[in-house]
């Protein structure tokens, strides 16, 4: 059972609406918690972004059956929370708990002995899907520009890698990995199957932990027959790995497939085996084929990482780090901060191939609102400038290279200019993006779920951002009244 928002307030609750914040707090807790007090004040807003999480959290199940859950409200609030402060669970739940204005905005009154577990908002808020999270933000942002209606003609955009949470990729230490991974799955089979030949997993797991470390141990060696031995030892190692895959293989391939199918556990057990199983098998064609065979991997060929295979490697070429692990980050922001789009851009897709596609998407949302856009050199096309400017009256796209008479004519234009000058500024919102949204390293996993961390954290930035236009507003009405007292 789950409701969209608890209605009806007990003796000890207080209306969302007359909660009362320190203006002169520095929390950013303050602006988000002032914010989401202003979507719940507007019912036709606030019941479209109900209906989006319930959509998601409720899915096919009934709504008005079972045990109580986590209402859409209740959602709402801790997942803007989470990455708006960028918190991990354990200070979410803590926060959830213990932080009185915070239950407050829950609708958690002072006698009401209601706690959440880590678990329960863990689960609760992995529900929401980025396409829902993408929604939120723009009726946050459009609850924004209510407050300030000419946000949106000046936009500025610029990408950043967001890297997912990874080990340095080393090929023989990936294999190692893949190969755990399958004798861990293996014993847990033993619960269910007392005869599989693989209660000494831990045994096996040594054995090929050793043999990595003899690989390691030639490639630091200065020798000169350093290059045979470390293709003698990798020989091994992948003759040691190929046997306990294979005998894995063989292991899995008995068991009853009456028994895979009636019970979830082992059928997902065995799902991971396979899976564990064909990406090592993989990446031990890899080492042979740059060590043994001594060939030039392509990239497009590389695997990164065996729990994050979506992980792409981006060269930037940028200090401190000029080798980033994750994927590009489109974002747009306007005139008073706004994340007004953003794109998590594909594999191999670099800045000039997306630009035209999102200013386009953007520009017909806010109604041909849009009368100037920046960006930096590497968006650089004259297809791109040419559409760019087709699009918004001032487009400020800077020339790579030597620039020809028609660039410098185009370049000095003052509106050029002015927009130049001020594009700096999305750099600040990308260290907040970083700095205090957690988008530094992506701590959730899988594709859908950075997908979904990228969406928290920039509903969790748009909901700041209100907040602090809501706080300014506030404390320049309570400047005026002291100064009328």
């Amino acid at each position: 059972m789950r409701k969209q928002i608890n209605n009806q307030l007990g003796l000890d609750s207080s209306c969302i609406s007359e909660i009362e914040f320190d203006l002169n707090s520095r929390h950013e807790i303050v602006p988000i918690l002032l914010a989401l007090q202003h979507i719940y004040s507007q019912p036709r807003r606030l019941d479209k972004i109900l209906e989006l999480v319930e959509a998601d959290v409720v899915d096919n199940s009934q709504k008005d059956k079972g045990t109580p859950g986590m209402d859409c409200w209740e959602i709402i609030v801790v997942a803007a929370v989470r990455l708006g402060s960028d918190l991990d669970y354990d200070a979410l739940v803590d926060l959830a708990n213990n932080h009185r204005k915070l239950q407050q905005m829950m609708q958690i009154g002072d006698w009401e002995e209601k706690t959440f577990a880590r678990s329960t908002v863990n689960n609760n808020t992995r529900k929401l899907k980025p396409e829902t999270l993408r929604a939120i933000s723009e009726l946050i942002v459009d609850a924004g520009h209510k407050l300030a209606p000419n946000a949106i003609t000046n936009v500025r955009g610029d990408s950043f890698v967001v890297q997912t949470n990874i080990a340095y990729p080393i090929d023989t230490r990936l294999v190692f990995a893949g190969v755990r991974k399958v004798l861990q799955c293996l014993n847990k089979l033993d619960r269910f199957f007392g005869t599989t030949p693989w209660r000494q997993y831990q045994h096996h797991t040594r054995q090929a932990k050793k043999q990595l470390r003899r690989i390691e141990k030639a490639f630091r060696s200065k020798k000169a027959t350093a290059k045979e031995k470390v293709k003698q030892e990798v020989d091994a190692y992948l003759h040691q790995v190929r046997r306990l895959l294979l005998k894995s293989f063989e292991t899995v391939e008995v068991i009853n497939p009456n028994l895979r199918k009636d019970n979830k556990l082992v059928n997902d057990l065995i799902n991971s085996i396979y899976y564990y199983l064909l990406v090592s098998q993989y990446l031990c064609e890899l080492v042979e084929r740059r060590v043994i065979l001594n060939e030039q991997i392509p990239h497009q060929d590389k695997l990164f990482s065996i729990f994050e295979p979506h992980t792409e490697l981006i060269n930037r070429g940028k200090t401190p780090l000029p080798i980033e692990y994750g994927h590009r980050l489109l974002v747009i922001e306007d005139k008073k901060g706004f994340i007004v789009d953003y794109e998590i851009m594909g594999h191999g897709v670099t800045d000039e191939k997306i630009l035209i596609e999102v200013m386009t998407r953007l520009q017909q949302r806010m109604k041909n609102r849009i009368k100037s856009a920046s960006w930096d050199k590497g968006f650089y096309t004259p297809k791109n400038v040419k559409e760019l400017a087709a699009l918004v009256e001032v487009a400020c796209l800077p020339k790579k290279g030597k620039l020809s008479a028609e660039a410098k004519q185009r370049q000095s234009v003052r509106e050029f200019v002015t927009a130049r000058k001020k594009h700096p500024g999305i750099e600040s919102a990308i260290h907040a993006l970083v700095a205090g949204n957690g988008l530094n390293v992506c701590r959730d996993k899988g594709k859908d779920g950075y997908d979904r961390y990228v969406g928290l954290a920039i509903v969790g930035r748009n909901l700041h951002t209100l907040g602090i236009l809501l706080l300014n507003k506030a404390r320049k009405k309570q400047e005026i009244l002291r100064k009328a007292a």
